[in-house]
């Protein structure tokens, strides 16, 4: 199991490297668990899996002067790379993504890649819960920023989007003075 996962790590990463010649990678933490097997099986693959990879991003590093930032993987399914909504319903199937916001489709894994490509200032901030939901604060935040009125109540799904329950209550509460 450990010589091919080794391998495994290996021949993937040399082909990107050999097909796509990048200055940098953009990497999540992985999770190496399977959810077929036993608790000390899926400890030893996810240590094992998560040291071969570390131990070969740092080889490309000295081989090729491959930069590797690490970026926190949480919500990047369930945003919208175009304009930033997040909404677990943006993603209802695995392969297909469409935003409730602004109707943009796209396949879900390119969009989640534009997703982490985007977090890459961010720098390698943990993936503790803390971290992950200030995340989900900033990408509230930027949304809201960017789009600050409500559509009305049809057509805005903020409106019963759990993530936007703050941005929610003020607008309710303006709605009630005015």
């Amino acid at each position: 199991m450990r010589g091919w996962l080794e391998s495994e790590v290996g021949r993937c990463l040399n082909r990107l490297v050999a097909t796509r010649a990048p200055a940098e990678l953009v990497v999540e933490r992985l999770d190496f668990r399977a959810p077929g097997l036993s608790r000390r099986l899926n400890r030893l693959l996810s240590n094992m899996g998560r040291g071969f990879f570390e131990a070969k991003l740092k080889d490309l590093e000295e081989r090729f002067g491959i930069t590797c930032n690490k970026v926190i993987a949480a919500y990047s399914s369930q945003a919208d790379s175009a304009c930033g909504y997040v909404d677990k319903n943006n993603r209802t199937e695995q392969a297909n993504f469409k935003c409730l916001w602004c109707g943009h489709r796209r396949h879900a894994d390119v969009n989640s890649a534009r997703n982490l490509i985007q977090r890459r200032s961010l720098g390698d901030t943990g993936t503790s819960r803390a971290s992950r939901d200030a995340l989900l604060g900033a990408l509230v935040r930027q949304h809201v920023a960017r789009y600050n009125r409500p559509r009305g109540r049809s057509a805005d799904p903020r409106l019963s989007n759990p993530y936007f329950r703050s941005w929610t209550a003020s607008v309710r509460s303006i709605e009630a003075y005015v």
